[in-house]
């Protein structure tokens, strides 16, 4: 988990926040102040070791997608 300091073709810095799920996939995410970058990570640090970590493309997952899911899971006919 660490934070790297980038620079762009215009010159601007940029910081860029890295770490791994449990599963050891990278995520990562860039900001502009490497203030914002520190808090962003120490959050998903905190997240991963306290268990409440989830990972983001699971949840964007909409009510409709999970009514859907479960609609089509109905073992019986009136259900």
């Amino acid at each position: 988990m660490s934070v790297q300091k980038r620079t762009t073709k215009a010159g601007k810095p940029r910081w860029v926040a890295r770490y791994r799920d449990p599963a050891g996939r990278q995520h990562s995410k860039t900001f502009a102040v490497q203030r914002e970058a520190k808090a962003w990570l120490a959050d998903q640090e905190q997240a991963l070791n306290s268990g409440r970590w989830v990972d983001p493309p699971l949840g964007t997952v909409t009510v409709q997608a999970l009514v859907d899911e479960w609609a089509g899971s109905a073992t019986r006919v009136n259900t």
